[in-house]
């Protein structure tokens, strides 16, 4: 068992078999792969759309908060959005800084 438990996938010892593929051929399949995102900006925004006429809850691609003229942005994705949302609201109110979030969806 032991034998067989070292030869599993391990980010200590990583290895790679079973093929022949560069990284040159791996990167033009990446960007062969790219296509497929060409029209999802606007696929998000005709969904978005749908949401809001059953929610009322409009979404847009990037969504900015914070003070109208600031120095400072955070651009940001993701779960920490909300956090950085809630910390700039918190230095504009008590601190009186100028700062604002870009979120991307």
């Amino acid at each position: 068992v032991k034998k067989h438990h070292e030869l599993a996938l391990n980010p200590k010892h990583p290895h790679i078999q079973g093929t022949s593929q560069g990284p040159d051929i791996f990167f033009q399949c990446v960007e062969a792969g790219n296509s497929a995102y060409d029209s999802l900006a606007d696929l998000f925004e005709k969904k978005a759309k749908l949401v809001e006429a059953k929610t009322g809850h409009s979404y847009a691609l990037y969504a900015y908060e914070g003070h109208p003229e600031a120095t400072h942005a955070i651009v940001v994705m993701g779960s920490g959005a909300v956090t950085c949302s809630e910390t700039a609201e918190y230095l504009i109110k008590e601190r009186g800084l100028k700062v604002g979030v870009l979120k991307v969806r």
